[in-house]
């Protein structure tokens, strides 16, 4: 994975101000493009930058990195997707390098700057009624879902999904034709009626593509 060789330099200046690794700052560069709304000029990128390994580049993050570019340019495949990470890297060093530059290179008040860009993207309030109202504080999110009834005494079984506390992991186990997908597919549509069809969630499916 190569960024472009003009944001070599600037790669190593934002470490330098901020204390980040280069890697992590082209991380954040294909995130950031990712999230604008427009797609990146098809430009030829230069593959003469600095080379990352696509361990080191992508991290723990790449399934989530991947699934962001399909979602955003349809099924491609995986050299596409290299090509399209790259000119994300492109795009979004040059934002936060003008960002950067905007902030008088000083790398605390860049940190604060894209800080406070978040917040903004990511507002405590909520539109109620057309007007903007702050989030009650005590405001009850959880999500729970019925699972089943009590063999014994008939009474609906349900889980809390994001009690405090409790572990978010799920195992559904079962023998083969158990109904282990169907049941995975019922929780999930559970999951999307109960939080009233405004929580967005991604959803992984690593073998056969049955939940997909």
């Amino acid at each position: 994975m190569n960024s472009l060789s003009e944001a070599k330099p600037q790669h190593e200046i934002l470490r330098r101000a901020t204390g980040l690794r280069p890697d992590l700052w082209a991380r954040a560069s294909l995130g950031f493009s990712l999230s604008l709304e427009s797609s990146p000029d098809d430009i030829n990128y230069d593959s003469n930058g600095q080379e990352f390994t696509r361990e080191v580049f992508y991290g723990k993050d790449e399934p989530v990195f991947l699934a962001l570019i399909r979602q955003r340019h349809g099924i491609v495949e995986e050299g596409e997707i290299n090509r399209l990470a790259k000119l994300h890297v492109e795009r979004g060093i040059r934002q936060l390098w003008n960002e950067f530059e905007r902030v008088g290179k000083r790398g605390d008040e860049f940190i604060i700057s894209l800080l406070e860009t978040a917040g903004k993207a990511f507002p405590q309030t909520a539109e109620v009624g057309g007007s903007p109202e702050k989030v009650h504080e005590g405001a009850d999110f959880s999500i729970a879902i019925e699972i089943g009834k009590d063999a014994k005494t008939g009474n609906s079984l349900s889980y809390m999904m994001n009690a405090p506390g409790l572990s978010p992991h799920i195992a559904i186990m079962g023998r083969t034709r158990s109904g282990k997908t169907r049941t995975g597919l019922d929780m999930l549509e559970k999951v999307d009626v109960c939080s009233g069809k405004k929580l967005p969630f991604l959803v992984f499916d690593y073998a056969k593509g049955d939940i997909a």
